[in-house]
Parts: C-alpha cells; structure tokens; sequence
C-alpha cells in the first residue's frame, strides 16, 4: 500500500488513469453508472447533500455530475439559486440531461469542464459539490483541482467532497488488487485520504464523516476557506 507522509495526500496506489483514459472509461460506463451509483455511492450521495445544507438562493456546482441525481436533488431545494452541473464527458452529460427532463422543474446549467481549468470567474460559488472525483486523479492534480475550487468559491462558501476511504484496511487490500488490473472497470478510483492536507491547498476541514455501503467505504468532508 503506497502512503506518504502523515501531512500530505495519502492514497492507496497510484493512480493508473489520465485524462484521456478518465474520459474514455467514463463515455464507455455512462450507460452502467446508474447501477454503481445504487451499490456504492448512495448512501455518501445523502450524507453529503445532508453537509451541504444547501440554503434557497445560493450559487452551487456540482463538479463531475455524474448522472444528475444528485444535482437534480439539491437544485429542488435551491429554486431560487443557481445551479450549475459540470463533467469531463459529453456522453454522461447527454445522460444527465436525459434524466433531468424526468422533472421539468427549473432545470440547472449543465456544461462540459475540465475540472482543473474551470470556466468560471473567481468567487463565483456558494457551495461546491464534488463526489468521487479526486479519487481517481493523480495526487498533483488534486492538488490543483482543489485550488481550484478554493478559487471559484466565494470566501464565505463551503466545499463537500466524497471519495473512497482508507480507513478499512481489508478494504484496501482487496481494492488494490482489483484495480491494480482493472482500473477503468473501476472508474479509476481508489481509496485516498485528504483531511490532513486540505488547509496547505485552501481549506479548514468542519466535519468528516465515513459511511459504508454494502463493504465499500466512503469519507465525506465538509471544509470552508481558510482565509
């Protein structure tokens, strides 16, 4: 198990995946995403909207949207706000859009993103939303991810990330093995662990919390500007 030292990013292994792997693995998963998002994600998906304690009338992004569900939650509890929804991939965004038009409430702004070079000004943000997204990343480019994030946020704003946990070493072990050979099945994703490194890129972490579902643990952080 690969760990660095105790104040820095901690991941399991390296990640396997660039970017243009990360976008191939996700157009060819976009149409079972649904299914993984019910095994895995569902119960970090609701913790975390719980952190978020989205208020009506805020500005929120959800980076790496995903299928929408999410978004399409939160956006019903910010009518008034906006709400915008961003990803790497054009195929899970024509996914998303399709599962939005199931409601014909007030849609949200969806656009395509690369996530490490937002298309958004400085401070635009109230809430940013991100789960299952630096998990799969190089440990350098979290870093700039959450800078970014530190840049679009407004400095009275707060920030939500989810992502698979090290905190279940059997876990680990077992993960390591199968994405050591199949890390684009996985979605490139493995166990990593942030709080001890968030304040040098931006952040005071206010709360975390693991939850598990069906074995397969996930941290959710809730973290603010650090000035």
């Amino acid at each position: 198990m690969r760990q660095i030292h105790s104040n820095e990013i901690k991941e399991t292994s390296a990640a396997k995946l660039n970017i243009r792997q990360i976008s191939d693995a996700y157009t060819r998963l976009a149409p079972l995403y649904g299914i993984w998002e019910w095994v895995a994600e569902g119960s970090a998906q609701r913790t975390a909207m719980e952190m978020a304690a989205i208020q009506n009338g805020e500005s929120l992004l959800e980076v790496a949207v995903g299928l929408g569900t999410s978004l399409n939650i939160l956006r019903k509890q910010n009518p008034n706000g906006r709400n915008i929804g961003m990803d790497l991939t054009s195929v899970m965004l024509r996914r998303t859009r399709k599962h939005l038009m199931i409601d014909q409430n007030v849609n949200p702004a969806l656009c395509q993103g690369d996530a490490m070079v937002m298309p958004f000004a400085d401070a635009s943000f109230d809430l940013i939303y991100c789960t299952f997204l630096l998990d799969l990343l190089p440990i350098p480019d979290i870093h700039v991810v959450i800078r970014e994030m530190r840049r679009v946020l407004r400095p009275s704003g707060r920030v939500v990330i989810a992502h698979l946990s090290m905190n279940h070493r059997s876990f680990n072990w077992f993960w390591i093995l199968l994405y050591s050979s199949i890390p684009m099945l996985l979605g490139g994703c493995r166990p990593i662990q942030l709080t001890n490194w968030l304040p040098h890129d931006g952040f005071m972490v206010q709360q975390v919390q693991v939850v598990s579902q069906w074995g397969i643990p996930s941290e959710i952080i809730l973290a603010t500007p650090n000035g």
